[in-house]
């Protein structure tokens, strides 16, 4: 039971993982734009997810 747990925890953490990079790299383009507010919410929004996936 315990190693499908950590196969499902680890599948979890690299879908999380991939999400918030995603979110980094349109953050980043939105950036080289000038729609700096935007980049900053994207930004941020991905390093509160980063946050969230370790506490939850």
């Amino acid at each position: 039971m315990k190693l499908q747990e950590k196969a499902s925890s680890a599948k979890t953490h690299f879908t999380i993982s991939l999400i918030k990079s995603i979110i980094r790299i349109i953050g980043c383009v939105v950036l080289f734009y000038g729609h700096i507010p935007l980049a900053a919410c994207l930004i941020g929004g991905a390093e509160l997810l980063g946050i969230a996936e370790e506490v939850f």
